[in-house]
């Protein structure tokens, strides 16, 4: 699996991520009949994605993650650069992933060995496909923050999994807790 670059501030980085993701659906050739029906999904479903019930979240984004607004806006601009539609509510949504979806937990594991340590995920979900991997520089004033991130199509890095320098190490798709279904079915 190859290692994709990503440098610059939230928008920038959203931006880049975006166009990524749209050139990999626009230009990939799956070889089989899943992996066909999978970018399928995304290229019906990247500009129909919003619900209503989003909304308190959106709000809360807005109000208490300011930059994670940006990267989002960021990733919408990124996907209209390369011709497929869609908006930002609907990038806020697929960011949103498996919010309340029942029975789509994930997992992950470092494992360290003689050669290293090592991240591995596993899917339960199988609209998942495909996943990136990359590498990133996020800069913000006069600070870089470097970590690797793998994500799914859309959504903010470490969207599965990601770690920094100092191997702190996230999982987003491990549970839910009682108060995000609360908060989404207001």
């Amino acid at each position: 699996m190859e290692c994709v670059n990503f440098e610059g501030n939230y928008a920038k980085i959203g931006e880049k991520l975006g166009e990524w993701w749209g050139n990999f659906l626009l230009n990939n050739n799956p070889k089989n009949q899943k992996s066909k029906d999978i970018i399928e999904y995304y290229l019906i479903n990247i500009n129909d994605a919003w619900k209503d019930k989003y909304s308190p979240l959106l709000i809360n984004v807005i109000k208490c993650f300011p930059d994670i607004f940006e990267e989002i806006y960021g990733i919408t601009k990124g996907v209209l650069k390369t011709g497929l539609e869609t908006s930002f509510l609907d990038i806020f949504a697929f960011c949103l992933a498996e919010t309340g979806e029942p029975n789509s937990n994930c997992s992950s594991v470092i494992l360290k060995n003689k050669g290293g340590l090592f991240l591995a995920h596993n899917e339960e979900y199988d609209k998942i496909y495909p996943l990136l991997l990359a590498k990133v520089n996020l800069r913000k004033n006069l600070t870089c923050k470097t970590f690797i991130s793998i994500s799914y199509p859309f959504q903010l890095f470490g969207s599965a999994a990601g770690m920094n320098r100092n191997f702190a190490f996230q999982g987003n798709s491990i549970g839910y807790s009682g108060k995000v279904k609360k908060l989404e079915k207001r």
